[in-house]
């Protein structure tokens, strides 16, 4: 039960992650391929997940898009998955096991401590077995990873007279917290200290041993604990779109109102308490609905040039969770600038606001940079995000996309220098 309850407690601790939002989330490959620039680059396709005034300004060959895209991201910043392959290696927990058989239940392999010698050489190895595996611990403790996932389908209708989009889709964003604590990790040293503290001799071994026997670690007090917290969102929005003269320019002007159903999931699971514990993803579940909306601004100014300025969430949205905890959705802002030629692209989008994540995690404000080559059938993208308050977080993005007969099929993925912020988008989708 000891050694059950050791590896769960440096697994599940180990699993930590954070909930996250998902401010600007690439959700398609072409603006995950560009690094994420999208507020003034994005295609009629794709223009409501990022800002719908672009639907006004689409190019006037098109007249109608049908997309399918799906995106994920995982990021592990503190590099946890590199602590669990660590302390899975080195083996703490068979290592401190071994150590505590010369005490607890002696074998031909590891014999009980017979004289001053052997006894202190059992101490010694015990001692140092707990140091490594109290380490091995910590290592995997409060190291957060975050998710997300998101995905949907829009048919769109681009217009400068008066332009149109239906999406149903949604986001998800959730992980694990957990803590191994001071007193779980107390606990093993009461447990050999009716070891360690006894005199190297036969009667302090036989006395050891029944401390032991007597006063064993008590798992059922262990409170060291994980906890996920996470939501998923579903949205229905349509998005409508229109270019006016304002004073003597044309700018194009975009809303997409939303209806968000909103599940949010929580559930702790202490260690001393896991055989009973349930880990069921309806546990904890609690439903909301709510309603949002985007606003967008862009203007094309005939000459290559387009620019762009949009609200996601104009309307703040807080949801609970079944503890009473609020997951709040805030408005995010971000403007953007994008120069087009006959066969490329560049642009170039900040965010406007320091967003606030969902629940645990690390702000993000992006500056998203990016490039597209059209090679007639085949589309070269290359980009790059940095995160102003995390520049670890920034990575280096790149796509492709393939056009046959009003087909379109792409893919992109982006990635940190270690590896460490990793993410993926597909897409299928029909244009004519």
């Amino acid at each position: 039960m000891f050694r059950k309850s050791l590896i769960v407690c440096a697994m599940l601790a180990g699993a930590s992650s954070s909930v996250v939002a998902a401010p600007f989330m690439a959700q398609d490959p072409r603006t995950l391929g560009m690094g994420g620039a999208s507020v003034a680059a994005s295609n009629s396709g794709t223009a409501s997940f990022y800002n719908p005034a672009l639907l006004a300004v689409a190019h006037p060959d098109e007249d109608f898009n049908l997309e399918l895209a799906v995106a994920g991201r995982i990021a592990d910043p503190n590099e946890l998955l590199q602590s669990i392959s660590d302390f899975a290696d080195n083996d703490y927990v068979t290592a401190f096991d071994n150590a505590l058989l010369p005490f607890t239940a002696p074998d031909a392999t590891h014999p009980a401590p017979t004289d001053s010698a052997t006894f202190v050489a059992a101490q010694t190895a015990l001692n140092t077995a707990t140091v490594n595996l109290k380490t091995g611990l910590r290592s995997m403790s409060n190291k957060p990873m975050e998710a997300q996932l998101a995905g949907g389908l829009a048919i769109s209708i681009p217009s400068r007279n008066f332009a149109g989009a239906l999406t149903v889709g949604g986001w998800s964003s959730g992980g694990f917290v957990g803590e191994v604590t001071n007193h779980d990790l107390g606990e093993l040293d009461r447990y050999i200290g009716v070891i360690t503290g006894v005199d190297p001799n036969i009667l302090g071994v036989a006395q050891a041993i029944l401390d032991i026997a007597a006063n064993p670690l008590d798992v059922n007090t262990m409170d060291s604990y994980v906890k996920l917290q996470a939501g998923a969102f579903q949205e229905i929005g349509l998005s409508l779109a229109k270019e006016y003269e304002v004073a003597g320019q044309n700018i194009a002007f975009g809303i997409t109102p939303k209806m968000v159903k909103a599940t949010t999931y929580e559930n702790t699971i202490v260690v001393g308490q896991m055989d009973t514990a349930s880990t069921s993803t309806s546990q904890g579940a609690k439903d909301s609905t709510g309603f949002t909306m985007d606003f967008g601004m862009a203007r094309d100014y005939g000459n290559g040039w387009k620019s762009g300025f949009t609200v996601r969430n104009l309307i703040p949205q807080s949801y609970k969770t079944i503890s009473g905890d609020s997951l709040t959705v805030d408005p995010s802002a971000r403007v953007g600038v994008a120069r087009d030629w006959e066969r490329a692209t560049l642009a170039m989008d900040l965010d406007v606001t320091n967003n606030k994540p969902l629940g645990i995690g690390n702000d993000t404000q992006y500056l998203s940079l990016g490039g597209e080559l059209d090679l007639w059938l085949l589309e070269l993208r290359a980009g790059y995000r940095h995160n102003i308050p995390d520049s670890d977080a920034s990575v280096v993005t790149a796509g492709l996309g393939l056009y046959l007969f009003g087909l379109t099929i792409d893919a992109a993925a982006a990635a940190n220098t270690d590896n460490t912020d990793v993410s993926g988008a597909l897409q299928v989708g029909y244009k004519f």
